[in-house]
């Protein structure tokens, strides 16, 4: 009876030796995982958030032209209608 009870003791030994092996390399792949996913959401926040910064920089100067054409034509249109108004 000692001696079954120990290749058992000896077969659960091995077993468990082999499922703390699995569990090991299954914990370093989903370690590896979580690690590129972190990398991946830094990337898409980058990807975001530094084109609206850059844009909150550059794009005032760019379009100030743009804007000062525009408010002339709204100014001209305007000088229309009241010209337009003072014919009636």
């Amino acid at each position: 009876m000692r001696q079954e009870e120990q290749i058992t003791t000896q077969q659960m030994i091995k077993q468990n030796y082999e499922l703390t092996r699995k569990l090991g390399k299954d914990i370093k792949k989903i370690k590896v995982y979580m690690a590129l996913q972190t990398l991946t959401s830094i990337l898409w926040i980058l990807v975001i958030v530094v084109p609206i910064i850059l844009a909150v920089i550059y794009l005032p100067p760019i379009l100030k032209p743009y804007a000062e054409r525009v408010m002339n034509i709204y100014q001209m249109s305007n000088q229309t209608m009241d010209y337009m108004q003072k014919l009636k």
